[in-house]
């Protein structure tokens, strides 16, 4: 279902169901952890609206690296969202003790140029002492305003 709708969109409507559920009720043996799933509900966009409620919840769970996946899919699902959602967002990147500000600079890249508003956050990211947020930083500046200057 992560897969299928790419090859033929017209799966869409059935793969939505199965990535709500795996995210609701992972199998044990499952590969695909929650926040590669909420990524591709994002990436489907609109037509995967009826997924928001679980993605709200994941989003609603303590720092953790899919709530923040979580919160760019709601975002790109329903970009009307993203006045509520992205001011936590940007606080989190911000936070020197915050645990996931990695995941919250993908999260933000994914969004693209949605995210705009996060732009001074992810540049002041650049010059963190960590690699990993580094990194995610100057990847989601590139998604979200490709060529700009830092």
């Amino acid at each position: 279902a992560a897969a299928i709708w790419r090859i033929d969109p017209a799966f869409i409507k059935t793969s939505v169901p199965i990535l709500i559920e795996a995210i609701e009720r992972p199998p044990k043996d499952s590969g695909y952890p929650s926040y590669y799933l909420s990524n591709t509900l994002g990436e489907i966009g609109s037509p995967a609206k009826e997924a928001l409620p679980v993605l709200r919840r994941v989003f609603d769970r303590p720092d953790d690296f899919g709530r923040w996946v979580a919160a760019s899919a709601i975002c790109r699902i329903d970009p009307a969202q993203t006045a509520a959602v992205l001011p936590e967002m940007i606080r989190a990147l911000e936070d020197p003790a915050g645990t996931s500000r990695g995941g919250v600079a993908f999260g933000l890249g994914e969004m693209g140029p949605i995210a705009i508003n996060a732009v001074q956050a992810l540049t002041a990211a650049l010059t963190d002492d960590d690699p990993n947020l580094k990194v995610q930083a100057a990847r989601a500046l590139e998604k979200i305003a490709p060529g700009a200057r830092r």
